[in-house]
Order: structure tokens, then sequence, then C-alpha cells
């Protein structure tokens, strides 16, 4: 059923004036928040840190591709709008749109692997996009406010990349340490 939703989301996306498909972007881009908020923390709750720790190079392989992985995903759900803005000729929204795929995988990551838990992220991550559905432009990395501050969510996102790659640095250097 979640494919089946996902699908009809993406969908929808193209056929809905533009007003619409920014909503519905937006849900496309909540739906998979049980998804994304494993990031970072699935280790943990699996308890598997020995194992996933274990494999060679583990932050220069393992966090990429975990990001990447997330980034595809959110990129997937938002196809239908990104096909739409450029149709449409909305650069803003093409913008917007690259701007979300690169921030809310590294929102997830970070907050999974500083806090260890999926919980974090689901409460910042809904608190936020709802604040986007409210139009509050500080908070709209989306681009849906005429007064967005979406640029600044780029530099942003890397430098919470950054923090997750110290923080999991963090984490294996105190696993070797308690040995």
């Amino acid at each position: 059923w979640w494919y089946i939703i996902a699908a009809g989301l993406v969908v929808a996306q193209l056929f809905t004036s533009l007003e619409v498909t920014r909503t519905l972007l937006l849900a496309a881009w909540v739906w998979h928040i049980l998804i994304l908020s494993g990031l970072g923390c699935r280790e943990n709750r699996f308890d598997t840190r020995q194992i996933v720790f274990a494999a060679p190079h583990p932050i220069a392989n393992q966090l990429p591709a975990a990001w990447l992985s997330a980034f595809v995903v959110t990129a997937a759900l938002g196809s239908g709008a990104l096909v739409k803005f450029i149709l449409m000729g909305e650069t803003i929204g093409v913008l917007g749109w690259l701007t979300g795929t690169v921030f809310i995988p590294s929102l997830a990551l970070v907050l999974g692997t500083l806090t260890g838990s999926g919980k974090a992220f689901e409460a910042v991550y809904v608190v936020w996009m709802y604040a986007i559905y409210q139009r509050v432009s500080a908070l709209d990395f989306m681009g849906m406010t005429p007064d967005s501050p979406w640029y600044i969510y780029i530099p942003m996102a890397l430098v919470l990349l950054a923090v997750a790659a110290l923080a999991r640095q963090r984490q294996l250097t105190a696993k070797r340490v308690a040995r």
C-alpha cells in the first residue's frame, strides 16, 4: 500500500495546479518519514554496531551510501513536482525541489547519528513540514513562499553532513577506547 500511495502522490503532482502540486510535494516528502527516520541510527535500533562499524571505512562508505539512498527516495517521491516545475518554467520551484532533496536526507542523517534514534527526526520533521505548510517563510527550504530563504539550506545541508560525519567518527573512537 505504501508504494501505491507514493505512486499516486507522484502522478497527482503532475496533473494538478501548481499550488496543489506544491502541497502534494510536501505531502509526498512527509510520506517517507519512517524510512528516513532510520538514517544514522539503524545500527543502534537493531544492535548491529559491531558488525556495521567493523566494515572498512564506515564513515567514507556507509554515511554517503545511506545519504544517497535517502536522496534517491526523496527525489523519486518528488519527481512529479520536478517535471511540473520544469514544464511550467518555475525556476524557484526547481531550486527549492533540489534544496529539499539535499536538505531532508542531511537532516535525517545528522539527527539519527547524534541521537541514536529516529524519534528526534520524526518530531522535528513533522513540526518543520507543518510550519512550511503554514507558510512560515524562515523555515521554507522548498521555495513555497515568495520570500523563502531556500538558498541558505544547501550550505546548511553540507554542514549537517559534516556534523554527522564528525559524530560518527566520535562514536567509532569511543567504541575503540571502551574496549
